[in-house]
């Protein structure tokens, strides 16, 4: 209806302006270039169309007019489309750096969760190792507090009873040696059952 109310003059122009319109509505809109090309081509047919349609609007008109509006869209289109191009290109390879980056990622995750459990199978076997021969040494422990434990009250009973004897002064000074030594070994075997006693 717009076309009702343009003067001749400005016919070519009004039909112009809504095409520039038109072209840089779809190209804004549209995303995919090849959209925007297609824009393009629809209204340069449509710009035609409406030239050879129309006799008031002469070619010279149109080629004056019309052909820098449309060379100056044409120009506009292939500047959106190569910038289009440009961003898309990097969010391609952005997404790529991305995706080689979440791969990275997974597998120091692997490598991390590998070495983790390997060192849980490393502690667990050490630890396992210790047990036994703590295990080990209570036993040895054990025994040899309890082996010790009856010859050595054997031989302190012997000593008390080399007390009550008359013996020489050399004879008296082994009993004496005899007795500090089991005197010694007693505590000994008493500090390792009372350690036992306490674990």
């Amino acid at each position: 209806h717009m076309y009702e109310f343009a003067q001749e003059k400005d016919l070519l122009g009004q039909h112009l302006n809504y095409m520039a319109l038109f072209i840089g509505a779809s190209l804004f809109i549209l995303w995919r270039w090849y959209y925007s090309a297609v824009a393009v081509v629809v209204s340069a047919i449509a710009t035609f169309w409406f030239v050879y349609k129309n006799p008031i609007v002469g070619h010279d008109l149109f080629i004056v007019h019309g052909g820098l509006l449309l060379l100056a869209t044409g120009i506009f289109m292939i500047i959106l489309i190569q910038t289009r191009f440009q961003l898309n290109l990097k969010t391609i390879l952005a997404g790529m750096a991305l995706e080689r980056s979440k791969q990275q990622m997974e597998k120091q995750a692997m490598i991390i969760k590998a070495i983790n459990e390997s060192l849980e199978k490393k502690v667990e076997l050490r630890m396992d190792e210790l047990t036994k021969k703590n295990k080990m040494l209570r036993e040895y422990a054990f025994l040899n507090s309890h082996t010790l434990r009856a010859p050595l009250a054997s031989i302190m009973g012997l000593v008390q009873l080399f007390s009550f004897t008359k013996l020489d002064k050399e004879q008296q000074q082994l009993v004496d040696y005899l007795n500090k030594s089991t005197k010694e070994l007693d505590e000994v075997v008493r500090g390792i059952s009372k350690i036992l006693s306490e674990k």
